[in-house]
């Protein structure tokens, strides 16, 4: 239940950000980082997102392709860089419950790479294809960890 919690609390970042005046707290090529904290905790969350794409977006552990507007995810499959493309991976209880593909396992091999492809076959049965340019993201994942947050 946490992490629906913390990945709603993502998504609520990532859409209103703009809409509520938050401005961004670092910029690394396309990456922005947007920060806020909770009034009642103090506790401050910072959301990287993709410039012009606010569906693609990461915390300081985790990385977010958002489908929940665009069809939901039936499956997926992902190519970092060059290598081959990984066998197709169905959601898990929370992807499926949020619409959206969460990369976990794989979050350190993506801090190291320069692009990351992803094909989601939806619930509605087309496909979403990203081709997600990594350039600066690194840098916006390590400045949110020396920033706890």
């Amino acid at each position: 239940m946490k992490k629906i919690v913390v990945f709603l609390m993502s998504i609520f970042l990532m859409h209103l950000g703009n809409a509520m005046g938050l401005e961004q707290d670092f910029q690394s090529s396309s990456w922005i980082v947007y920060r806020n904290s909770n009034a009642m905790t103090d506790k401050v969350y910072c959301l990287a997102v993709l410039k012009d794409r606010p569906y693609i977006s990461a915390r300081s552990h985790s990385f977010t392709v958002d489908a929940s507007t665009r069809g939901g995810v039936r499956n997926y499959t992902i190519r970092i860089d060059d290598y081959p493309a990984m066998p197709m991976q169905f959601p898990n209880h929370i992807e499926r419950e949020v619409n959206a593909v969460i990369f976990k396992n794989e979050f350190n091999l993506l801090l190291n790479a320069n692009r990351l492809r992803v094909q989601i076959l939806t619930i509605l049965n087309s496909v979403i294809d990203e081709d997600i340019d990594l350039t600066g993201f690194s840098q916006s994942i390590e400045y949110m960890r020396e920033n706890n947050c």
